[in-house]
């Protein structure tokens, strides 16, 4: 006798889409891409799904972890081309800024190249 009989029962659609609604409660999805005008290293990583409750400066720490830069060298972080508050969890900038295929596009540059 199985001994979980509930997930068995269940149409597949249905366990489908619980398991999205559970996902997008607790992860953002997030595209981080170089600046058209940047001179910053590119990512080998392009798209990332962190969980809600990161910051903004988590996430940069994080990223800034896999770009080959000097320390003194400053790395900047756009959504919409504007520099978030780097102490806002990701939940509220996803939730403020993400594009209707439900991804947040962010993009870094080495240098403030949008005047901020």
């Amino acid at each position: 006798m199985p001994r979980f009989l509930a997930p068995v029962e269940w149409d597949m659609m249905v366990q489908c889409v619980i398991t999205d609604q559970v996902l997008c409660s607790l992860l953002n999805q997030i595209i981080v891409e170089r600046a058209a005008r940047s001179r910053a290293p590119d990512l080998d990583k392009k798209k990332y799904l962190v969980p809600s409750d990161l910051t903004v400066g988590q996430l940069c720490f994080l990223i800034r972890q896999r770009v080959s830069m000097r320390p003194e060298e400053a790395l900047f972080f756009f959504v919409n081309n504007s520099l978030p508050p780097s102490s806002s969890p990701l939940s509220a900038v996803y939730e403020e800024h993400h594009e209707e295929d439900l991804f947040l596009y962010m993009t870094y540059s080495n240098e403030s190249v949008y005047g901020a």
